[in-house]
């Protein structure tokens, strides 16, 4: 078997062998992986377009009301932990809550909020 044949079989198996993986596949998916983004572009692009959860209090206060504000309908708690890489859903709630208590939110019917 020649190694261009070998090569396509282990694609067809998942099994790629990136010359520059950094480069090449800097997220590490496999060819699943890959397929099912070419299939469905708009889900990949949802993916890579979450924001970085902030690591301190107050960078994650601001970041999250910066989210509110840019949403264009009022959210849950859910729906902007899902504009976070990494967000935790209970982290999200508490905030939420206290950017109502402090006035810099709203808290609508079913658990929706909205920007002051």
């Amino acid at each position: 078997m020649d190694l261009n044949a070998q090569r396509a079989l282990e694609e067809q198996r998942g099994l790629i062998r990136w010359l520059r993986p950094d480069y090449q596949n800097p997220q590490g998916q496999t060819a699943s992986q890959q397929a099912a983004e070419l299939d469905n572009p708009a889900a990949a692009a949802s993916e890579t377009s979450k924001l970085d959860w902030p690591k301190t209090l107050p960078e994650q206060v601001q970041a999250l009301r910066t989210a509110l504000d840019q949403h264009p309908d009022p959210a849950s708690a859910d729906q902007l932990a899902r504009t976070f890489k990494r967000a935790q859903l209970k982290r999200i709630a508490e905030i939420l809550e206290t950017l109502v208590a402090i006035g810099q939110a709203r808290k609508l019917e079913g658990e929706l909020y909205a920007a002051v």
